[in-house]
Protein backbone atom coordinates (compact mmCIF):
# COMPACT_ATOMS: atom_id res chain seq x y z
CA UNK A 1 0.00 0.00 0.00
CA UNK A 2 2.96 2.41 0.66
CA UNK A 3 4.08 2.17 -3.20
CA UNK A 4 -0.07 3.59 -3.76
CA UNK A 5 0.03 6.43 -1.47
CA UNK A 6 3.49 7.79 -2.68
CA UNK A 7 2.48 8.13 -6.16
CA UNK A 8 -1.01 9.98 -5.82
CA UNK A 9 0.21 11.63 -3.08
CA UNK A 10 3.54 12.64 -3.59
CA UNK A 11 2.38 13.23 -7.62
CA UNK A 12 0.17 15.65 -6.08
CA UNK A 13 2.31 17.17 -4.13
CA UNK A 14 4.81 17.87 -6.86
CA UNK A 15 1.93 19.30 -9.13
CA UNK A 16 0.50 21.81 -7.08
CA UNK A 17 3.21 22.74 -4.29
CA UNK A 18 6.31 22.56 -6.37
CA UNK A 19 7.83 20.94 -3.24
CA UNK A 20 7.77 17.41 -3.77
CA UNK A 21 11.31 15.96 -2.14
CA UNK A 22 11.34 19.11 0.21
CA UNK A 23 12.44 18.20 4.13
CA UNK A 24 8.95 18.22 5.54
CA UNK A 25 8.87 17.15 8.96
CA UNK A 26 8.89 19.99 11.50
CA UNK A 27 9.55 19.86 15.32
CA UNK A 28 7.61 22.84 15.99
CA UNK A 29 4.36 22.45 13.75
CA UNK A 30 2.23 19.70 15.23
CA UNK A 31 -1.10 18.68 14.29
CA UNK A 32 -4.05 17.35 17.35
CA UNK A 33 -5.69 13.97 16.52
CA UNK A 34 -8.49 12.99 18.56
CA UNK A 35 -9.02 9.46 18.57
CA UNK A 36 -12.59 8.59 19.66
CA UNK A 37 -13.12 4.79 20.24
CA UNK A 38 -17.16 3.57 19.05
CA UNK A 39 -16.54 -0.12 18.71
CA UNK A 40 -17.49 -1.26 21.90
CA UNK A 41 -14.13 -2.76 22.55
CA UNK A 42 -12.91 -2.26 26.08
CA UNK A 43 -9.35 -3.22 25.95
CA UNK A 44 -6.21 -1.23 24.91
CA UNK A 45 -6.45 0.36 21.69
CA UNK A 46 -2.87 -0.09 20.37
CA UNK A 47 -1.24 2.96 18.31
CA UNK A 48 1.63 3.08 16.35
CA UNK A 49 2.43 6.76 14.02
CA UNK A 50 5.07 6.73 11.56
CA UNK A 51 6.19 8.83 8.66
CA UNK A 52 8.95 9.90 7.01
CA UNK A 53 10.41 13.31 5.69
CA UNK A 54 11.47 11.82 1.99
CA UNK A 55 9.78 8.50 1.10
CA UNK A 56 11.58 8.03 -1.39
CA UNK A 57 15.07 7.79 0.51
CA UNK A 58 16.03 5.46 3.11
CA UNK A 59 17.19 6.75 6.78
CA UNK A 60 14.28 9.29 6.13
CA UNK A 61 11.33 7.68 8.38
CA UNK A 62 10.20 8.40 12.08
CA UNK A 63 8.12 7.17 14.61
CA UNK A 64 5.77 9.41 16.61
CA UNK A 65 5.02 9.34 20.50
CA UNK A 66 1.45 10.69 21.63
CA UNK A 67 2.94 13.93 22.39
CA UNK A 68 4.32 14.45 18.87
CA UNK A 69 7.85 14.48 19.56
CA UNK A 70 9.26 12.14 16.46
CA UNK A 71 12.53 10.23 16.67
CA UNK A 72 14.01 8.80 13.52
CA UNK A 73 14.23 4.68 13.49
CA UNK A 74 17.27 3.20 13.42
CA UNK A 75 18.92 1.52 10.64
CA UNK A 76 18.47 -1.59 11.61
CA UNK A 77 15.87 -3.52 13.91
CA UNK A 78 15.62 -7.09 13.24
CA UNK A 79 13.76 -7.70 16.59
CA UNK A 80 10.11 -7.29 16.56
CA UNK A 81 9.36 -4.11 18.26
CA UNK A 82 6.20 -1.83 19.19
CA UNK A 83 6.75 1.57 18.59
CA UNK A 84 3.62 2.71 20.01
CA UNK A 85 1.60 3.87 22.53
CA UNK A 86 -2.37 2.27 23.93
CA UNK A 87 -5.10 3.99 25.12
CA UNK A 88 -8.30 2.63 26.93
CA UNK A 89 -11.23 4.47 26.99
CA UNK A 90 -13.65 6.40 25.10
CA UNK A 91 -11.06 9.01 23.12
CA UNK A 92 -7.35 9.84 23.81
CA UNK A 93 -5.89 13.21 22.32
CA UNK A 94 -2.14 13.13 20.45
CA UNK A 95 -0.24 15.20 18.52
CA UNK A 96 1.15 14.54 15.03
CA UNK A 97 4.21 16.12 13.12
CA UNK A 98 4.68 17.05 9.41
CA UNK A 99 5.52 14.10 7.63
CA UNK A 100 4.83 12.31 4.25
CA UNK A 101 3.63 8.88 3.86
CA UNK A 102 2.71 9.07 7.37
CA UNK A 103 0.42 6.27 8.94
CA UNK A 104 -1.65 6.44 11.87
CA UNK A 105 -2.39 2.76 12.83
CA UNK A 106 -4.65 1.36 15.54
CA UNK A 107 -4.51 -2.75 16.63
CA UNK A 108 -6.85 -4.45 18.94
CA UNK A 109 -5.50 -7.49 20.91
CA UNK A 110 -1.81 -6.61 20.56
CA UNK A 111 0.49 -3.81 19.53
CA UNK A 112 1.70 -3.89 15.58
CA UNK A 113 5.50 -5.05 16.18
CA UNK A 114 7.85 -3.56 13.32
CA UNK A 115 11.21 -4.55 12.13
CA UNK A 116 13.65 -1.64 10.28
CA UNK A 117 15.72 -2.09 7.27
CA UNK A 118 17.87 0.82 6.39
CA UNK A 119 16.00 2.96 8.24
CA UNK A 120 12.85 2.16 7.04
CA UNK A 121 10.30 0.32 8.81
CA UNK A 122 8.19 -2.39 7.78
CA UNK A 123 4.31 -2.22 7.11
CA UNK A 124 1.96 -4.76 9.17
CA UNK A 125 0.96 -7.14 7.40
CA UNK A 126 -2.68 -8.14 6.99
CA UNK A 127 -2.65 -10.18 3.82
CA UNK A 128 -0.02 -12.93 4.49
CA UNK A 129 -1.47 -15.76 6.26
CA UNK A 130 1.05 -17.27 9.01
CA UNK A 131 2.77 -13.69 9.37
CA UNK A 132 3.35 -12.24 12.75
CA UNK A 133 0.35 -9.29 12.21
CA UNK A 134 -2.28 -11.25 9.98
CA UNK A 135 -4.15 -12.70 13.02
CA UNK A 136 -4.43 -9.04 14.83
CA UNK A 137 -7.37 -6.60 14.30
CA UNK A 138 -6.42 -3.53 12.86
CA UNK A 139 -6.48 -0.62 10.07
CA UNK A 140 -5.07 2.68 9.60
CA UNK A 141 -5.16 6.37 8.23
CA UNK A 142 -2.94 7.80 6.15
CA UNK A 143 -1.74 11.76 5.98
CA UNK A 144 0.95 13.58 4.15
CA UNK A 145 1.35 17.12 5.44
CA UNK A 146 4.43 19.82 4.21
CA UNK A 147 4.44 23.48 3.53
CA UNK A 148 3.56 24.87 0.26
CA UNK A 149 4.56 28.02 -1.71
CA UNK A 150 0.94 29.56 -2.29
CA UNK A 151 -0.38 30.97 -0.56
CA UNK A 152 2.51 31.79 1.51
CA UNK A 153 3.47 30.35 5.05
CA UNK A 154 0.99 28.14 4.64
CA UNK A 155 0.51 24.33 4.65
CA UNK A 156 -1.80 21.44 3.28
CA UNK A 157 -2.29 18.30 4.41
CA UNK A 158 -3.82 15.17 2.31
CA UNK A 159 -5.51 12.67 4.62
CA UNK A 160 -7.57 8.81 3.92
CA UNK A 161 -8.86 5.80 5.00
CA UNK A 162 -7.82 3.14 2.81
CA UNK A 163 -9.05 -0.10 1.58
CA UNK A 164 -6.56 -1.20 -1.14
CA UNK A 165 -4.82 -3.87 0.54
CA UNK A 166 -7.74 -4.72 3.37
CA UNK A 167 -10.46 -3.33 4.87
CA UNK A 168 -10.20 -3.72 9.20
CA UNK A 169 -12.01 -1.20 10.54
CA UNK A 170 -14.54 1.67 9.32
CA UNK A 171 -12.74 4.48 10.30
CA UNK A 172 -14.50 8.40 10.14
CA UNK A 173 -11.99 11.40 9.53
CA UNK A 174 -12.84 14.88 10.10
CA UNK A 175 -10.33 17.16 8.95
CA UNK A 176 -10.92 20.97 10.37
CA UNK A 177 -8.92 24.10 8.91
CA UNK A 178 -8.59 27.43 8.00
CA UNK A 179 -7.81 28.07 4.39
CA UNK A 180 -7.27 31.56 3.50
CA UNK A 181 -9.06 32.35 6.66
CA UNK A 182 -12.23 30.49 6.33
CA UNK A 183 -12.74 27.90 9.54
CA UNK A 184 -13.73 24.24 7.12
CA UNK A 185 -14.36 20.54 8.49
CA UNK A 186 -14.09 17.97 5.94
CA UNK A 187 -15.72 14.14 6.30
CA UNK A 188 -14.46 11.34 5.20
CA UNK A 189 -13.68 7.59 5.18
CA UNK A 190 -17.16 5.99 6.82
CA UNK A 191 -20.19 8.16 8.79
CA UNK A 192 -22.41 5.09 10.15
CA UNK A 193 -21.81 2.46 13.25
CA UNK A 194 -23.42 -0.20 11.18
CA UNK A 195 -21.15 0.12 8.13
CA UNK A 196 -18.88 -2.49 8.89
CA UNK A 197 -21.74 -5.25 9.78
CA UNK A 198 -23.28 -3.54 6.36
CA UNK A 199 -20.42 -4.13 4.71
CA UNK A 200 -19.86 -8.20 5.93
CA UNK A 201 -23.51 -9.04 5.75
CA UNK A 202 -23.09 -8.01 2.18
CA UNK A 203 -19.90 -9.95 1.24
CA UNK A 204 -21.80 -13.02 2.37
CA UNK A 205 -24.81 -12.69 0.67
CA UNK A 206 -22.66 -12.19 -2.02
CA UNK A 207 -21.26 -15.93 -1.63
CA UNK A 208 -18.32 -17.28 -2.94
CA UNK A 209 -15.39 -16.49 -4.30
CA UNK A 210 -15.92 -13.03 -2.06
CA UNK A 211 -16.30 -14.83 1.27
CA UNK A 212 -12.99 -16.01 0.96
CA UNK A 213 -11.86 -12.83 1.33
CA UNK A 214 -12.79 -12.51 4.77
CA UNK A 215 -10.34 -13.37 7.55
CA UNK A 216 -12.09 -14.14 11.22
CA UNK A 217 -10.37 -14.37 14.54
CA UNK A 218 -12.26 -17.25 16.63
CA UNK A 219 -16.00 -16.20 15.49
CA UNK A 220 -15.17 -12.79 14.07
CA UNK A 221 -14.57 -11.40 11.11
CA UNK A 222 -11.15 -9.14 11.56
CA UNK A 223 -11.13 -8.20 8.11
CA UNK A 224 -11.86 -8.31 4.50
CA UNK A 225 -8.29 -8.74 2.28
CA UNK A 226 -8.50 -6.97 -1.32
CA UNK A 227 -8.43 -9.97 -4.32
CA UNK A 228 -5.47 -8.55 -5.15
CA UNK A 229 -3.21 -10.17 -2.31
CA UNK A 230 -5.29 -13.29 -2.46
CA UNK A 231 -5.16 -14.19 -6.05
CA UNK A 232 -1.27 -14.84 -5.82
CA UNK A 233 -1.97 -17.38 -2.55
CA UNK A 234 -1.97 -20.94 -3.12
CA UNK A 235 -5.38 -22.37 -4.35
CA UNK A 236 -5.60 -24.68 -1.42
CA UNK A 237 -5.81 -21.48 1.12
CA UNK A 238 -9.11 -20.77 2.42
CA UNK A 239 -8.44 -17.25 0.94
CA UNK A 240 -7.73 -18.04 -2.65
CA UNK A 241 -9.63 -15.39 -5.22
CA UNK A 242 -9.61 -17.51 -8.56
CA UNK A 243 -6.60 -15.25 -10.06
CA UNK A 244 -8.64 -15.83 -13.75
CA UNK A 245 -11.42 -13.65 -12.11
CA UNK A 246 -11.47 -10.72 -14.63
CA UNK A 247 -10.05 -12.93 -17.96
CA UNK A 248 -13.34 -13.42 -19.62
CA UNK A 249 -14.07 -9.63 -19.35
CA UNK A 250 -10.67 -8.19 -20.14
CA UNK A 251 -10.87 -10.52 -23.67
CA UNK A 252 -14.29 -9.22 -23.80
CA UNK A 253 -12.80 -5.52 -23.94
CA UNK A 254 -9.93 -6.18 -26.52
CA UNK A 255 -12.14 -8.23 -28.81
CA UNK A 256 -14.40 -5.12 -28.48
CA UNK A 257 -12.26 -2.35 -29.50
CA UNK A 258 -10.14 -4.58 -32.01
CA UNK A 259 -13.11 -4.29 -33.69
CA UNK A 260 -12.80 -1.06 -36.79
CA UNK A 261 -15.87 0.78 -35.79
CA UNK A 262 -14.87 0.43 -32.44
CA UNK A 263 -12.46 2.93 -30.56
CA UNK A 264 -12.72 4.61 -26.57
CA UNK A 265 -11.34 7.81 -25.58
CA UNK A 266 -9.28 9.72 -22.73
CA UNK A 267 -8.60 13.17 -22.03
CA UNK A 268 -5.56 13.94 -19.67
CA UNK A 269 -6.22 17.30 -18.84
CA UNK A 270 -3.85 18.31 -21.12
CA UNK A 271 -4.43 15.72 -24.38
CA UNK A 272 -7.19 13.43 -25.74
CA UNK A 273 -6.34 9.81 -26.72
CA UNK A 274 -8.21 7.75 -29.01
CA UNK A 275 -7.95 3.73 -28.02
CA UNK A 276 -7.97 0.70 -30.15
CA UNK A 277 -6.78 -2.75 -29.95
CA UNK A 278 -4.20 -3.36 -32.51
CA UNK A 279 -2.24 -7.08 -32.60
CA UNK A 280 -3.54 -7.56 -29.08
CA UNK A 281 -2.05 -4.53 -27.65
CA UNK A 282 -3.71 -1.95 -26.66
CA UNK A 283 -2.77 1.80 -28.57
CA UNK A 284 -3.38 5.03 -27.45
CA UNK A 285 -3.28 7.59 -30.08
CA UNK A 286 -2.85 11.55 -29.20
CA UNK A 287 -5.63 13.30 -31.64
CA UNK A 288 -3.60 15.91 -32.21
CA UNK A 289 -0.16 14.06 -33.09
CA UNK A 290 2.46 12.18 -31.83
CA UNK A 291 3.47 8.80 -30.76
CA UNK A 292 1.30 6.11 -29.32
CA UNK A 293 1.02 4.91 -25.76
CA UNK A 294 0.72 1.07 -26.00
CA UNK A 295 -0.41 -1.45 -23.31
CA UNK A 296 -0.50 -5.48 -23.42
CA UNK A 297 -3.51 -7.28 -22.36
CA UNK A 298 -3.10 -7.69 -18.51
CA UNK A 299 -3.92 -10.87 -16.37
CA UNK A 300 -6.24 -10.58 -13.70
CA UNK A 301 -3.99 -9.95 -11.17
CA UNK A 302 -1.88 -7.61 -13.08
CA UNK A 303 -5.47 -5.79 -13.96
CA UNK A 304 -6.09 -5.75 -10.05
CA UNK A 305 -2.50 -4.42 -9.00
CA UNK A 306 -1.47 -2.01 -11.43
CA UNK A 307 -3.95 -1.38 -14.77
CA UNK A 308 -2.70 -3.10 -17.89
CA UNK A 309 1.02 -3.14 -18.88
CA UNK A 310 3.06 -0.85 -20.55
CA UNK A 311 4.96 -1.24 -23.72
CA UNK A 312 6.03 1.83 -25.03
CA UNK A 313 5.12 5.60 -25.23
CA UNK A 314 4.31 8.11 -22.87
CA UNK A 315 1.90 9.44 -19.83
CA UNK A 316 1.67 5.79 -18.52
CA UNK A 317 0.87 6.58 -15.71
CA UNK A 318 -2.05 8.92 -16.27
CA UNK A 319 -3.31 6.70 -19.06
CA UNK A 320 -3.02 3.72 -16.49
CA UNK A 321 -5.53 4.89 -13.96
CA UNK A 322 -8.04 5.16 -16.46
CA UNK A 323 -7.85 1.75 -17.33
CA UNK A 324 -7.67 0.23 -14.24
CA UNK A 325 -11.10 1.87 -13.04
CA UNK A 326 -12.62 1.24 -16.51
CA UNK A 327 -12.04 -1.97 -15.77
CA UNK A 328 -12.51 -2.81 -11.94
CA UNK A 329 -16.09 -0.80 -12.24
CA UNK A 330 -17.11 -2.76 -15.01
CA UNK A 331 -17.58 0.46 -17.22
CA UNK A 332 -15.29 0.00 -19.90
CA UNK A 333 -18.03 -1.70 -22.14
CA UNK A 334 -20.65 0.70 -21.55
CA UNK A 335 -18.63 3.95 -21.34
CA UNK A 336 -15.91 4.45 -24.20
CA UNK A 337 -14.93 8.03 -22.78
CA UNK A 338 -13.08 6.71 -19.77
CA UNK A 339 -12.41 10.06 -18.43
CA UNK A 340 -16.04 11.19 -18.26
CA UNK A 341 -17.31 11.26 -14.83
CA UNK A 342 -21.23 12.28 -15.13
CA UNK A 343 -23.58 9.48 -16.01
CA UNK A 344 -20.98 6.51 -15.07
CA UNK A 345 -22.15 3.90 -13.09
CA UNK A 346 -19.92 1.78 -11.61
CA UNK A 347 -20.31 -2.08 -10.16
CA UNK A 348 -23.36 -2.62 -12.39
CA UNK A 349 -22.39 -4.21 -15.16
CA UNK A 350 -21.11 -7.84 -15.12
CA UNK A 351 -18.61 -8.81 -13.66
CA UNK A 352 -19.24 -7.09 -10.30
CA UNK A 353 -16.42 -5.72 -8.61
CA UNK A 354 -18.39 -7.05 -4.75
CA UNK A 355 -15.30 -6.00 -2.70
CA UNK A 356 -15.46 -2.34 -3.91
CA UNK A 357 -18.96 -1.98 -4.79
CA UNK A 358 -19.91 -2.59 -0.76
CA UNK A 359 -17.23 -0.68 0.36
CA UNK A 360 -18.05 2.22 -1.80
CA UNK A 361 -21.72 1.35 -0.75
CA UNK A 362 -21.16 2.31 2.47
CA UNK A 363 -18.85 4.54 2.76
CA UNK A 364 -19.26 8.20 3.50
CA UNK A 365 -20.71 9.79 0.01
CA UNK A 366 -19.86 6.72 -1.48
CA UNK A 367 -15.82 7.33 -1.57
CA UNK A 368 -13.34 4.88 -1.35
CA UNK A 369 -10.24 3.85 -1.51
CA UNK A 370 -10.54 0.34 -2.72
CA UNK A 371 -7.95 -0.18 -5.20
CA UNK A 372 -4.79 1.81 -6.32
CA UNK A 373 -6.67 4.35 -8.59
CA UNK A 374 -9.73 4.76 -6.80
CA UNK A 375 -9.36 7.93 -7.45
CA UNK A 376 -10.51 8.28 -10.76
CA UNK A 377 -13.70 10.29 -11.52
CA UNK A 378 -13.41 11.62 -7.33
CA UNK A 379 -14.38 8.46 -5.92
CA UNK A 380 -11.35 7.90 -3.29
CA UNK A 381 -11.68 9.09 0.37
CA UNK A 382 -8.82 11.63 0.73
CA UNK A 383 -9.74 14.56 1.95
CA UNK A 384 -7.43 18.13 1.80
CA UNK A 385 -7.58 21.45 3.53
CA UNK A 386 -4.65 24.08 3.35
CA UNK A 387 -3.67 25.46 6.60
CA UNK A 388 -5.42 22.48 8.57
CA UNK A 389 -5.83 22.51 12.53
CA UNK A 390 -7.20 19.33 13.60
CA UNK A 391 -8.22 15.73 12.92
CA UNK A 392 -10.83 13.91 14.53
CA UNK A 393 -10.78 10.12 14.17
CA UNK A 394 -13.78 7.63 14.87
CA UNK A 395 -13.58 4.60 15.27
CA UNK A 396 -16.61 2.07 14.37
CA UNK A 397 -16.97 -1.81 14.57
CA UNK A 398 -16.26 -3.78 11.80
CA UNK A 399 -18.78 -6.26 12.57
CA UNK A 400 -21.73 -5.87 15.51
CA UNK A 401 -20.32 -5.03 18.87
CA UNK A 402 -16.43 -5.55 19.74
CA UNK A 403 -17.18 -5.75 23.39
CA UNK A 404 -17.96 -8.95 22.96
CA UNK A 405 -15.22 -9.87 21.04
CA UNK A 406 -12.41 -11.71 22.62
CA UNK A 407 -8.35 -11.85 21.48
CA UNK A 408 -6.39 -15.11 21.23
Amino acid sequence: MRAHWIRTVTSAIALMTGLAGAQAASAEQLLPVTITNQTGYKGPIYVTVYGSENPAKPNTWYYVAKTGAATKFNDTVKQPTNFGFSFTGSSTALRVPMLQSARIYFSFCAPLKLTVANGTPSTPDATTPGSQTFNIPFDFVEYTWVPIATPKNNTQIWVNTTQVDAFGLPIRMTLAGKPYGKATQLTGGFNSPTAGPNIIAAIKKAGAPWTKLMVSNGKWPIRLISPVHTMTLATSSPYYFPSNYWDKYITSVFNYYAKASNSFSVNTGTTTYKGTVTNGQMVLTPTGGGAATVFGKPTSQYLWANGAPPISGGNVATLQKFIQASFLRSTFLTNNNLSKCSGMTPYTSSPINQYSKVIHQFAYNQEAYTFGYDDVCSQSSTTSLIQPTSINLTLYPLAGNMARMTCP
